[in-house]
């Protein structure tokens, strides 16, 4: 099978999956809310490794409201709830379950067994960390600890958690929190993931927790 072929019967069945479970989707990529947690669940199949990769992201639902109220950008929170999902302006979460299959087979009946067996491990994981995360302190928690462990498997990656720090002193209102995280990431020459009207998040946070000040 194509992976265009393949891309679109993946596509079909993920739709199909996560209509059944009372989730949205858009492009292929089922999302759903669980209180002020969203997941997103992302399939990606390569046709000629025959394998396909799933992954499970989570992120506090409001830090997106407050990335775009600093990027300049709060009208965003008015946009379909999709745009939460595959934004180009929105947090990507923490991933918090990760799986690889090797060796698949690319028929229809195969392909949409194995989505079955993935959207039912991404149902229960979801349901376990809404149980545990209760409120924004839980979700900060939660993150560091995925952090660390990702950092011990793969001490070279290039990736951290101060924005959602940031977001994070904003949702507790913490402007002082904020404001310090800012500056050090300024100082340290850090561009963030994110950049609008030529200043960086960090730049751009530092003006907006200084506004009222």
């Amino acid at each position: 099978m194509k992976q265009l072929e393949l891309n679109r019967l993946l596509n079909a069945i993920l739709k199909k999956e996560a209509k059944s479970r009372g989730w949205k989707s858009i492009g292929g990529q089922p999302y759903w809310r669980e209180g002020d947690l969203f997941f997103t669940l992302l399939v990606v199949p390569v046709a000629r490794q025959r394998s396909l990769h799933s992954s499970l992201r989570i992120k506090w639902f409001s830090l997106d409201e407050h990335l775009w109220r600093v990027l300049g950008m709060s009208s965003n929170a008015s946009a379909p709830m999709s745009l939460h999902a595959n934004g180009a302006f929105t947090l990507s979460g923490q991933e918090v379950l990760a799986d690889t299959v090797q060796d698949c087979e690319w028929s229809a009946q195969w392909v949409e067994a194995s989505v079955r067996a993935i959207a039912s491990a991404a149902a229960d994981k979801s349901a376990q960390v809404s149980s545990t995360t209760a409120n924004i302190d839980d979700y900060l928690a939660l993150i560091e600890r995925e952090h660390t462990a990702l950092m011990a498997r793969y001490p070279k990656a290039v990736v951290n958690l101060w924005t959602e720090r940031l977001l994070v002193a904003l949702e507790k209102n913490d402007r002082r929190r904020a404001a310090d995280i800012a500056r050090e990431r300024v100082a340290a020459r850090d561009p963030g993931t994110f950049v609008a009207g030529g200043r960086t998040f960090y730049q751009r946070a530092l003006e907006y927790v200084e506004r009222d000040v």
